[in-house]
This record gives C-alpha cells, structure tokens and sequence, in this order.
C-alpha cells in the first residue's frame, strides 16, 4: 500500500508531516477552549449587588413593513407579530400605495384596532402615480402623514391603546 505522493518511499515521514501540520489546528482549539472557560467562571463569580441594576431601558424602535397587494393576510401577521415581539418600545409602520385600494383600507382598519400600527403611503410626482418599484431613480418616496392633515384616513402610532 502506498500511501503520499507518486515515489513516496517513507510513509511514516508523511504521517509524521500531517500530524505536525495539524498541530497548531489543536493548539487554537485549545487556547480557545480556555478562554471560554474562563471567562465562564468569571461571568459566575461576579454578581452586581441586588438592586445596583435596575430595568434596563428599551430604545423605541420602528418596524417598517412595505405592502403591496397584501390585503388579505395584513390583519393575521400584525396579530401574530404583536403577541410575539418581546419588546415595549416600538411601533409597526406599514408603507402602501394609494393605488392599492385593498391593502390601504385594510391598513386603515388596523391602524384603528392596535395601538402600535401606523401607515405611510406614497404619493404622486411630477405626474407619475405611486407604484412597487426597485428602481434606484425613483421619484416616488414615502410620505409621512399624521391626523393632523387634511387626509381623513391618514394615521400615525399612538402611545394609548385604541377602542
């Protein structure tokens, strides 16, 4: 049996080659092996004074979702994803399209029902209607609109739950 190279008439030099040269493979697992473990036991034997670390405090965060022709599953993913989120502080915002009729209404409608929801919408410019694009050098952008517009169905998040 031969075992290396074509003319290889040393097999244990090769042996001994491959566990040389997989020696500083052990070594880092080794030394990573030990920092880990220290740095358990010291995560363990350091322990703040009950009552030194209050609640921490959540940032409020935003969570964007664009929708398009999503009318009929809207209402079932804010209410799954409402429940499951373990934070305090955020609001969802949903981006539709004017010219999606279905998905703005239903997104109306749960703006009106959870307190976290809110919605922004794109409008027209220089002539051109809203739409889904990819493209870079769209001109149609997303607009911020608040109950204080004159847009009736406009709505943004807020802090008291909705009835």
């Amino acid at each position: 049996m031969v075992i290396g190279s074509a003319g290889s008439r040393n097999p244990r030099g090769l042996a001994v080659w491959v566990f040389a040269s997989s020696l500083d493979d052990f070594l880092l697992d080794v030394s990573f092996l030990v920092l880990w473990l220290r740095s358990r036991r010291e995560r363990k034997s350091v322990s703040a004074p009950s009552g030194m670390i209050g609640p921490s405090r959540e940032s409020k965060i935003a969570i964007m979702i664009p929708c398009w022709d999503e009318e009929a599953m809207i209402e079932q993913m804010l209410e799954y994803n409402l429940g499951a989120i373990d934070y305090e502080n955020y609001d969802i915002w949903l981006g539709v399209y004017p010219n999606d009729g279905g998905t703005l209404a239903r997104a109306v409608a749960c703006a009106e029902t959870f307190s976290r929801v809110c919605y922004v919408w794109s409008v027209p410019t220089m002539g051109r209607p809203p739409r889904p694009t990819a493209s870079t050098g769209s001109t149609t952008g997303p607009r911020r609109r608040s109950k204080e517009t004159a847009n009736p169905t406009a709505s943004c998040c807020n802090t008291t739950p909705k009835t």
